[in-house]
């Protein structure tokens, strides 16, 4: 399930990653919403078939479900792990797209 931040900044997204969970943002039409997403989720998302071109049906504490696209992902070079995504919500006109369900 992909979390909302109530508290931001550097620290906080650190302690995040120590346990095991992406710093992100989904940005639309609304104001921005500062999110968490389980690592191994967001790993198995994007090495799928559509890979980093995936549509994404990013499901919100609350159970709201927002059909977006990865915006930005950024990698630690070192670790190789995941240190950040930004997701851009959209409209969907066409069910016919490959989607990929991020929980």
């Amino acid at each position: 399930m992909v979390q909302n931040r109530a508290i931001l900044g550097s620290a906080e997204s650190r302690r995040l990653r120590r346990q095991g969970l992406i710093p992100g943002v989904l940005y639309g039409k609304e104001s921005p919403v500062a999110i968490s997403i389980p690592e191994r989720d967001l790993r198995t998302v994007l090495t799928g078939a559509s890979g980093l071109n995936a549509v994404l049906d990013v499901v919100v504490e609350g159970g709201n479900t927002h059909s977006s696209v990865l915006k930005e992902y950024q990698l630690d070079k070192v670790r190789g792990t995941s240190r950040m995504s930004t997701c851009r919500k959209f409209a969907s006109t066409s069910r016919s797209t490959p989607r990929s369900r991020c929980t």
